[in-house]
């Protein structure tokens, strides 16, 4: 029943966003690819915001949040074959196992919903709204 509720929220909020939207995958699609996102998590009592940064490494996207003191939120694995997270680290204010459980799922949801470039996902059980934003890609010499 709640896959099902959640297969039904992506789809709608598919169908919003490219209404509203052109659609363009939001996931590194190439192996090495690097992507930057600025990020806003908003929560009840509080928020979190900074940058994102995704790397694709063969069947995995390994990514982190960094806020703007350089403080690194939390870094996770998705496993793209298993479609499975996997928190590496996780600041230590946040390093509770009921909140670990949530961010799992939520940034699952996060990395579907980026896949279809959709670029916010709202978790209405907890009231917590992630909203993603491209930045400019960075030049190398």
């Amino acid at each position: 029943m709640n896959m099902l509720r959640n297969t039904l929220c992506v789809i709608l909020l598919t169908m919003l966003a490219s209404a509203a939207l052109p659609s363009i995958a939001a996931l590194p699609v190439e192996n090495g690819a690097l992507l930057r996102y600025a990020v806003q998590i908003d929560m009840q009592r509080a928020y979190v915001s900074g940058v994102c940064i995704l790397r694709r490494e063969g069947d995995m996207v390994r990514g982190g949040i960094v806020n703007e003191f350089g403080v690194t939120a939390m870094t996770f694995e998705h496993d793209l074959r298993r479609d499975r997270i996997k928190l590496t680290h996780v600041l230590s204010m946040l390093d509770k196992w009921y909140i670990r459980r949530t961010l799992r799922h939520d940034l699952r949801q996060v990395m579907h919903c980026l896949d279809a470039g959709i670029m916010t996902y709202e978790n209405t059980k907890r009231g917590i709204v992630y909203r993603f934003s491209e930045m400019p890609q960075m030049q190398t010499e």
